[in-house]
């Protein structure tokens, strides 16, 4: 999201919620992680040790060692073909949706269908 304010205003309003939104809104938008290395990739694949370190540590525990084993990077960007075939599995419930509310959604991809 590029503006988490203007797009929350958005959702509260389409929502008709009326409310303040707090000046800090602490968005942590999800990571992608990805494995330093083949090892490092297998104990984080390996059911057996994940189900050890479930049992052995708190919650706490698998975060720490998932930073440990792994490295954070940027997430990848959609590609247009990509993009293109996501639109087309969720065209029908959009426009399925306008007809529900009785109104335009203000979604890029709901316009799209409107055109």
């Amino acid at each position: 999201m590029k503006d988490e304010r203007k797009s929350l205003e958005e959702v509260l309003d389409f929502l008709g919620v009326h409310t303040e939104i707090p000046e800090s809104l602490n968005i942590v938008s999800n990571t992608v992680d990805v494995s330093i290395g083949r090892f490092s990739q297998y104990l984080i694949r390996n059911r057996v040790l994940r189900s050890i370190v479930r049992n052995l540590l708190p919650e706490e525990g698998g975060v720490i060692l998932r930073k440990i084993f792994s490295k954070e990077t940027k997430k990848p960007t959609l590609s247009i073909e990509d993009r293109k075939f996501v639109e087309g599995i969720y065209q029908e419930d959009v426009i399925k949706l306008q007809k529900i509310l009785e109104r335009k959604l203000p979604w890029p991809l709901a316009k799209k269908f409107l055109e």
